[in-house]
C-alpha cells in the first residue's frame, strides 16, 4: 500500500529520479535547439495533465479543501486525480514532472541566448551548480525564518512570492560563493570522497579474471 498511497509513495518519488535520468540522457545527445523543443513539449504536457487532473478531481476526487502547506495525502485511488502541490498523488506527480520539463527547456533555451538575458540568469545557473548544498540548507531555513513567515502564507500568491524571494536570495549567494570557490561545500565533500574512491581503482586498472579450469 505504501508504494502508491499515503506519505511519500515509493513508486511516485522514484519516478522523478528515473524521469530525470532519462531526460539527462536525451539531452546529452541532443542538438542545442533541444531546449526550445523541450519547452514546447513541457507546456503542452502541462496543459493536458493539469486539465485532466482538474476535470478528474472535480468528477471523481475527494471534496476540495482550503489552501495549506501540507495537503492531505491520497488514501483512495480517486484521490490521485488531484494536481495539488506535494499531495503525493499521481496527478501531482505527472503535472510537476511536466512543469519541471518546461522549466528545464526554458532554462536551456534562455542559457543559449547571448547578452543581457544570459547575465540575468547567471545566479540561477550558479544555484544549480550548488543544488545539493542549498537543498540541505533550505531545511535550516524552514526551521528558522520560515517558521515566522508560515502563519502569513494563507494564499497561493503570497506563498509563490515568498518562495521566489527565497530562491533568488539563494541564487545570489551561490553566485558569490562560486566566484571564490570552485564548488559548494557539500559538492566539495562529495568530490573529495568520490575522487578518493575512484582514483585508486583507476591506477590499478581493470582486473582480469583468471580462466576457469
Amino acid at each position: 500500500r505504501g508504494l502508491t498511497l499515503e506519505y511519500y509513495p515509493a513508486i511516485l518519488w522514484l519516478g522523478f529520479f528515473f524521469a530525470g535520468m532519462a531526460l539527462a540522457r536525451w539531452l546529452s545527445s541532443s542538438s542545442p535547439a533541444a531546449g526550445g523543443r523541450l519547452f514546447l513539449g513541457g507546456v503542452a504536457a502541462s496543459v493536458v495533465v493539469l486539465t485532466a487532473g482538474w476535470a478528474g478531481a472535480d468528477a471523481f476526487g475527494p471534496p476540495s479543501y482550503d489552501f495549506g502547506l501540507a495537503p492531505p495525502v491520497p488514501t483512495t485511488w480517486a484521490g490521485h486525480w488531484t494536481t495539488y502541490g506535494f499531495s503525493d498523488a499521481v496527478g501531482w506527480t505527472l503535472s510537476s514532472t511536466a512543469l519541471s520539463v518546461t522549466v528545464v527547456g526554458a532554462a536551456l533555451w534562455v542559457a543559449g541566448r547571448p547578452g543581457l538575458v544570459r547575465r540575468l540568469i547567471a545566479p540561477f545557473v550558479a544555484l544549480g551548480q550548488m543544488a545539493l548544498s542549498f537543498y540541505l540548507l533550505h531545511f535550516l531555513y524552514l526551521d528558522t525564518l520560515w517558521s515566522d513567515l508560515a502563519p502569513s502564507l494563507d494564499h497561493t500568491g503570497v506563498f509563490l512570492l515568498v518562495s521566489l524571494v527565497f530562491w533568488t536570495m539563494f541564487a545570489l549567494l551561490a553566485q558569490q560563493w562560486l566566484r571564490v570557490l570552485r564548488w559548494g561545500p557539500l559538492e566539495t565533500v562529495l568530490h573529495v570522497v568520490t575522487t578518493a574512491v575512484i582514483r585508486p581503482r583507476e591506477r590499478e586498472g581493470p582486473r582480469i579474471r583468471a580462466p576457469m579450469t
